[in-house]
Parts: C-alpha cells; structure tokens; sequence
C-alpha cells in the first residue's frame, strides 16, 4: 500500500508514511493544495484518497486562516471545502468538489 505525505496545519506537523512505492508525479512543477479543515467529511474522503494514492499535497485550513478563506472567495466567488488548488507551468486551477477532485486524482495518479 502507498502512502502520500499530507501536511496538516491541524496540528502543525508533517505526518509522514513509510512509503512502499511512490506516484511520481508527471510535471517536478506540479504543486497541489487542497483547501479544507480537519473536521469537513467532504475534506476526508479527498484526503484518505491523497493518501491512498501517495502523493504529496499542502493542506490548507480555511479555518484557522482567514486569508485562505478569502482567497476561495475571490477565485470562486464562495467559501466551500475542499477546494483543489493545482499549479503546473504558470498556470492555476482551482477544483472544487469532492469527487470532482477525487476523480482528478485518479485519473492523474492511477495506482
């Protein structure tokens, strides 16, 4: 089984995972952050499915940070979790929706 790295600002530390086997991810440029807080069931289905498919992706708190509460907002227009942020060659896309992400992840990262 593989297990990703999540970054949790939850608690503050980096929960890292013996890792078997790792995805490698297609672009070194491509940066996933997947915008949530620790108690949004919608935020843990994407996240077992980050871990499940191992691969690496900041965790952003709306919470505990308004301005990326704000930033949703603004690129948007609403304040919902999760949100997936992805960076690759300048260019940024923000996914929202819990299976419309966790299908992006599989469809990305096949196992």
């Amino acid at each position: 089984m593989r297990h990703g790295r999540v970054i949790h600002p939850f608690s503050g530390c980096l929960e890292r995972h013996e890792h078997q086997h790792r995805a490698v991810m297609e672009s070194p440029a491509l940066k996933l952050s997947l915008y949530g807080y620790a108690y949004c069931p919608y935020c843990a289905r994407v996240t077992r499915e980050i871990e499940r498919s191992g691969i690496d992706v900041e965790m952003v708190d709306t919470l505990r940070n308004p301005e990326a509460r704000d930033q949703l907002y603004r690129e948007l227009g609403r304040g919902t979790v999760p949100v997936l942020r992805i960076q690759a060659g300048g260019v940024e896309r923000w996914l929202p929706e819990s299976r419309d992400i966790i299908q992006y992840l599989r469809e990305r990262f096949k196992a």
